[in-house]
């Protein structure tokens, strides 16, 4: 895929996360309504020389973007408790896949480093699993489950 980024229509749309444990397995975190633009867009390195008479820039290495992903909070649902317990333990980095579509047609793979894993609670009474990650590494746009 030419773009470096996706944006996610979470009308069909998917999340998985592996399971520590080798060989590693892939579970839908339940209840996703929402999903970030997933990316990692290249940095930009200004190379202006100091007599220059207008800027000059290259670009450098692919730098995965901070995203948030909603989802339902589901009490007692292994999924999400493991995001849980991970996030409070080690912290381990995971690979997540995302579908962007109801056919699971497209399936996108990242590493995922958590920055937050936190409840939120919706005036109706809903409460919500809020997760925010930053991308590590490349985004393999034609991955599997």
């Amino acid at each position: 895929m030419a773009s470096s980024t996706l944006a996610v229509n979470t009308v069909g749309a998917k999340v998985y996360k592996a399971t520590l444990a080798a060989p590693a397995t892939f579970n839908e975190i339940k209840e996703c309504i929402q999903l970030p633009d997933i990316g990692a867009p290249r940095v930009e390195i200004d190379t202006t020389f100091s007599s220059a008479t207008a800027r000059t820039r290259i670009t450098g290495r692919k730098d995965g973007k901070q995203c948030t992903a909603i989802f339902n909070r589901i009490p007692n649902d292994a999924f999400q408790e493991a995001l849980i317990d991970n996030f409070n333990g080690d912290n381990d980095n995971e690979q997540w896949r995302m579908t962007a579509d109801e056919d699971n047609s497209r399936i996108y793979g990242f590493e995922v480093a958590y920055l937050d894993v936190r409840p939120m609670n919706e005036i109706d009474g809903q409460q919500k699993l809020v997760v925010d990650f930053r991308i590590s590494g490349d985004i393999d746009w034609d991955a599997s489950l």
